[in-house]
């Protein structure tokens, strides 16, 4: 009964907000205040499998983030501290990418055709 009313609410966040990053309280299924990796890899795989199950592009899921990439101090857990700074460094690194492809395809001239 607890991993059905966890997967409701897990499909609901994911329903409500699909671009959005996950919630540490999304990630801290057993409430303890840290996520572990197990945890987070089944997280992470539910909200994969909802948005394949949507027909979204899954272009870049090979490049997700990994659990490592956020636990920080390497101790086995994620505190939301850790979970909060790994989330702004992964969009800021989007940012920075998005940034460059821009710039690029500007540079190739594939910017805005009606400037002369």
């Amino acid at each position: 009964m607890k991993n059905l009313a966890f997967i409701a609410l897990v499909a609901s966040m994911l329903y409500a907000a699909p671009n959005t990053p996950a919630s540490f309280d999304m990630y801290d299924t057993n409430k303890d205040g840290f996520v572990t990796q197990e945890e987070f890899e089944g997280v992470k795989a539910q909200r994969m499998m909802e948005k394949a199950q949507e027909g979204r592009q899954m272009k870049n899921a090979g490049n997700s983030p990994t659990f490592e990439d956020f636990d920080a101090n390497a101790d086995g857990f994620i505190s939301k501290e850790e979970l909060a700074l790994g989330q702004q460094a992964q969009r800021a690194k989007q940012m920075q990418k998005s940034n460059k492809q821009k710039n690029q395809g500007a540079s190739q001239g594939k910017g805005n055709k009606n400037f002369q």
